[in-house]
Formats: C-alpha cells, sequence, structure tokens
C-alpha cells in the first residue's frame, strides 16, 4: 500500500514498468515495448541502461528508462546506506534532447 510519510494510504502502487506500459494502453499502444541496450559512453563505464519503446503511428509514444538489476548481488549489513551510489556517465537526464511535451490521449 502506498502512502505519503505513513499518513492517508493512497492505494497499490505501480512499478516503472507498469506505469510506462498503463501509459502506452491509455495512448492507444496495444503492442509490446522495443527494448534496445544502450551503449555505454565511457569505456570505464559498467552500467547498463536499457530503454523501452512503446510505439504506434499516429499515437504519442512513451519511453521508459532503466538500470537492470545486477546479475549477482550478496544480501550483507554494512552499515546505513552511504550518501552516493556508483555513477554513470551514460545516464544523464540532462543531456537528452528536450522536445515539446506530449499530451496522452484520454
Amino acid at each position: 500500500m502506498a502512502s505519503l510519510f505513513g499518513f492517508r494510504p493512497r492505494g497499490l502502487g505501480l512499478s516503472a514498468l507498469e506505469t510506462a506500459a498503463y501509459y502506452a494502453a491509455r495512448n492507444g499502444i496495444t503492442t509490446p515495448p522495443t527494448v534496445h541496450r544502450l551503449p555505454a559512453t565511457a569505456a570505464d563505464d559498467k552500467t547498463d541502461i536499457e530503454r523501452a519503446d512503446y510505439r504506434h503511428v499516429g499515437r504519442p509514444p512513451v519511453t521508459l528508462y532503466t538500470i537492470p538489476a545486477p546479475r549477482r548481488a550478496a544480501a550483507s549489513w554494512v552499515g546505513p546506506p552511504a550518501i552516493s551510489s556508483r555513477q554513470t556517465p551514460s545516464a544523464n537526464s540532462s543531456a537528452c534532447p528536450t522536445r515539446p511535451q506530449q499530451n496522452a490521449v484520454d
């Protein structure tokens, strides 16, 4: 159950993938997304980024960028989380091309 600061439940939350699928369906797109793995922009960049594009001619597109979970992870307690995690120059949202906002089709 999702809530704001633990107060007043606001219903079930959706994952990023479910949210993108919701907006695609809302825009009248019924086909599954085309998923592409984006190339790293630096030789030492080990972060994978995937782009899922929901497209249909004449319908507003929906695009979702995700960073897939690591292939393996070890669960251990090492204390509180660090202030900053590993960063990647490939995921620079300010470098994305800007374009006019497209409204969803109601």
